[in-house]
């Protein structure tokens, strides 16, 4: 699977969101303690849940809208 950048807040590149080329959304971001992984329901194997800022979410849907299609 390939990866195309959509939006960072960091300039170290973590947390970051990528558009995969088949236009599914991949995110990169602090894993969860497992406390608090504890707390998720629903969880298949292989899965995991990241930590990001409410900023990076927000600014990789603006950027994305603003991009559109160029992107897939």
């Amino acid at each position: 699977m390939k990866l195309r950048l959509l939006y960072s807040t960091s300039s170290t590149s973590c947390p970051t969101i990528y558009i995969a080329e088949d236009g599914d959304i991949v995110v990169q971001g602090l894993r969860l303690d497992q406390d608090t992984e504890g707390e998720l329901s629903n969880v298949l194997a292989g899965e995991t849940a990241v930590k990001i800022s409410p900023q990076l979410l927000l600014g990789a849907a603006a950027e994305y809208q603003q991009r559109g299609r160029q992107l897939s």
